[in-house]
């Protein structure tokens, strides 16, 4: 007597085959979508370079200073004339440097240039002030640094430690005000912004020079706003920049939305992004496990639109042109959703699984 398979095992085969008929639709579907490739790719929907701040050359950020020595605006000194042998010939006092003039007024003397001088230098001025105003005949005058004045710098974002810190003036770089806020943080990006109060357009008083830059008077009313990229700057060596009195330096903070892996691969799920290199659609099937399916080939890459529009773009890949070239193996952005697509090679393959689990259940009753 022949022998016939039973029927539900039949049905089965039947059903299989026709789920997988079903499932081999095209989860992008809508033909009203923007279709590329990634050689018909517009500059508009390549996904930015994700540099790595962590390999800055931080040598390149340091700026030449000036030694301690010199005097700055807002410095306070204490000068000492002595025109005798005994203490009641001595004169002392304190005096504060003009922020924005960078003059000394002193009494008897008057206003005296001082910032930018050496301490020997500020002394040998005022004793040919001392002489020439007839003050004193041969005096001895001594010069000491008593508070140097100090930037109040606001550094915000991918720092370990925001807040306002103190920079001595002739130290107040990028560098300083990014190593007293404890380094960058492990979200921070590669862009800078370094805002600060600038002399008025319409003023035409003349920039003081103070430790060696060349600083605006205080009172104006304009904002200045330098942005650095520390990657790009650092290797290009324009990365040294002087931060003054009262800046806010924003650091780049990152938090790049997941991208999302579905179809035929292992761990179809959402990944987060990381913020300190690139990824390429080689890199997010590898998140996911890699491809379920060993004749897969066929990937989109659907990205939103710049702007809200809610509108998306479809960009079509083969796996084995990612793995053979490097410019098929696209660049992502956050919120791209990468689908591993069945192909007439994945269902045949998917076919030829359910007829064998088919045909073992079929024969284990006759067994």
């Amino acid at each position: 007597m022949p022998c016939r398979f039973p029927f539900p095992a039949s049905a089965c085969l039947l059903v299989g085959l026709a789920t997988v008929l079903s499932a081999a639709g095209c989860a992008v579907t809508d033909s009203e979508r923007l279709r590329y490739t990634a050689d018909t790719l517009p500059e508009s929907l390549v996904a930015p370079v994700y540099d790595n701040p962590r390999t800055v050359q931080w040598t390149n950020l340091a700026m030449q200073t000036v030694g301690s020595q010199s005097i700055a605006g807002g410095d306070v000194v204490e000068i000492t004339i002595a025109s005798g042998l005994t203490t009641n010939d001595t004169l002392t006092w304190p005096i504060r440097v003009n922020l924005g003039t960078g003059m000394a007024n002193m009494p008897g003397i008057g206003q005296l240039p001082l910032a930018g001088l050496t301490l020997e230098g500020a002394e040998a001025a005022i004793t040919a002030a001392c002489v020439n105003k007839g003050l004193f005949w041969n005096p001895n005058v001594t010069v000491m640094m008593k508070q140097p004045f100090k930037n109040r710098i606001m550094v915000l974002g991918g720092v370990k430690e925001p807040g306002v810190y103190e920079l001595s003036r002739e130290r107040s770089s990028l560098l300083a005000a990014i190593y007293a806020a404890g380094g960058l943080s492990s979200d921070a990006g590669s862009n800078i912004e370094i805002k600060h109060s600038g002399l008025d357009e319409n003023q035409s008083s003349a920039p003081v020079r103070v430790a060696g830059y060349s600083v605006p008077e205080a009172g104006g009313n304009n904002f200045h706003t330098v942005k650095i990229n520390l990657v790009r700057a650092t290797e290009s060596g324009s990365a040294a920049h002087h931060v003054p009195d009262g800046a806010t330096v924003m650091i780049e903070k990152r938090d790049p939305e997941p991208i999302h892996v579905m179809g035929l691969v292992k761990k179809p799920n959402r990944y987060d992004f990381p913020n300190a290199r690139d990824v390429r659609v080689l890199d997010a099937i590898a998140m996911a496990g890699g491809v379920a399916s060993g004749v897969a080939d066929k990937i989109y890459v659907i990205r939103p639109l710049p702007g809200d529009s809610g509108q998306t773009a479809v960009i079509q890949l083969s796996l084995s042109d990612a793995k053979a070239d490097a410019k098929q193996n696209l660049r992502l952005q956050p919120r791209d959703t990468i689908s591993v697509e069945h192909t007439p090679a994945t269902i045949v393959l998917e076919a030829i699984k359910i007829i064998r689990f088919g045909l073992g259940a079929s024969l284990t009753p006759l067994l």
